[in-house]
């Protein structure tokens, strides 16, 4: 091994090693999701006030339980290249979304319930 190759790994180690050294910070924090759309305390004012039947909130759940978007019966539009099916996917994106919301109901009552016990 020729000197100016021996310089290119070492500097090619101390700068791996300077990388290493300034994401270890970085990965110790709490990763915070940038595209959630409710926080843990909307969710929990969406239950308390469903529960209670009050209005809007009631309306809008029950838009939501009959919207067919929602319905874990949704024709999806998978394709291999969105090209000019976008609209598609941000209605599939929209259908995911009301999915993941629906069950919440449920998870609400089993809380609630092994809370009582």
């Amino acid at each position: 091994m020729n000197a100016q190759t021996h310089k290119i790994i070492q500097l090619t180690g101390l700068f791996l090693l300077l990388m290493a050294s300034l994401a270890h910070p970085a990965m110790a924090q709490t990763f915070i999701h940038p595209g959630g759309l409710h926080t843990l305390a909307d969710l929990d004012r969406m239950k308390t006030n469903v529960a209670a039947g009050n209005h809007p909130w009631l309306d809008d759940w029950n838009k939501l339980i009959t919207d067919g978007q929602a319905s874990t019966n949704y024709g999806k539009h998978v394709q291999a290249n969105m090209g000019a099916s976008r609209q598609n996917a941000d209605l599939d994106a929209h259908a995911a979304y009301l999915n993941a919301l629906r069950p919440l109901r449920r998870r609400w009552a089993q809380q609630d319930d092994f809370a009582a016990r």
